[in-house]
This record gives C-alpha cells, structure tokens and sequence, in this order.
C-alpha cells in the first residue's frame, strides 16, 4: 500500500477524522506499507509512527541528465526485468554486493551482451537483466538512451516465485531488483 498525503492544512477539528482515513490506509496493508510525505510540509501523524517496523528515509530529488534538448521519460520496472537473475546466484556472488551498494539515483548503463540487455552498475557488474520481450522494445530505444537513474529498490523473495521448476534454480532467499527511470533523448 503507498499512501500519499498532505495533512499539514488539517484544522483542529478535522484532525481526527484525518487520524482515522490514515488507519484505515494503514490497515489495509498485506506485504508493505510506504507512507510518502513532503518534507516542507507538516506531517503532524508521521512523528507517532515508531518502533522497529518503520524505517524512515529522507530522500532528495532524483539527478537529472543536462536540461539541454528536449528529452523524454521511461521506467524499467520489474516486469521489464528477468527477476530471478540475481536470485539465481549464489550468496557471496559480487552480483549481491554490487546490488546493495545502489540507492535512488544511483547510475546504471544500459548495455546489449549477447541476446540481452543488461544494466551494469559504474564498476561495470552485472546488477538485472532486460526480460526477452523487454529488450525487443528497448533494443530500439538504445541508442537514444541518455541515462539511467535507479527509482527505488524492490526486493523479491524466493517464495515469489511460484513455478517450483524455477524455484529449485534459486541460490538466496531473498535478493534486490533496481527500477529506473531512463531518459532519452528525444527524436
């Protein structure tokens, strides 16, 4: 569940009204639960949420490619990626290491190897690799590609793969999926 909110206008009198809609979106969480707020506003709720199950980030804005030209806007998510890449590689494997150290805005590059692409951390590791289907749409789309910026992290977990063919293939338990924002150029 992600909500979005802006409680910073609440009058005193709607303010538990308010306290009431943010339980209800909160409880209605199965899996996760992702509360964005905007930090020049009051957030008059979030400073009662505590204890080991949130973890508070503060996050600025995403870095952007030279504003010169026009430019257009895509996101690689995880249905564009092969997820189980990384989670078919063992545990000490440097693929693993090289996926914790991203953050959003870390850059990718976006790179066709063989019959895919992949997205390769600065060092040049491996970090997710394009879906079949996906990479037929972004092999066109590669030559305009400007730059790839990490949006946020999604972790998958062994258990989310529910063909037990595959699963078996598995190494880890759990391990982590880059979604990006890509900016190209536009044509």
């Amino acid at each position: 569940v992600l909500l979005c909110g802006d409680w910073s206008n609440v009058s005193p009198g709607a303010r538990e009204e308010e306290r009431r809609i943010l339980y209800v979106g909160m409880t209605r969480a199965r899996e996760s639960l992702t509360i964005y707020a905007c930090m020049n506003r009051g957030k008059p709720f979030l400073p009662e949420l505590s204890g080991e199950s949130f973890a508070p980030r503060r996050e600025g804005p995403v870095p952007r490619a030279d504003a010169g030209g026009a430019r257009d806007y895509r996101v690689i998510g995880v249905g564009d990626l092969y997820m189980d890449y990384a989670g078919g590689c063992d545990e000490d494997d440097c693929i693993h290491a090289a996926l914790r150290l991203l953050s959003v805005g870390s850059a990718l590059a976006p790179e066709m190897q063989g019959d895919f692409i992949w997205l390769l951390a600065p060092a040049r590791q491996r970090v997710a690799r394009l879906s079949a289907d996906a990479t037929r749409e972004w092999a066109r789309l590669l030559p305009s590609v400007l730059e790839v910026r990490v949006l946020c992290m999604v972790v998958r977990r062994k258990s989310d793969c529910k063909d037990a063919k595959y699963q078996d293939r598995l190494k880890v338990e759990e391990w982590e999926l880059p979604v990006c924002e890509v900016t190209l150029a536009a044509d």
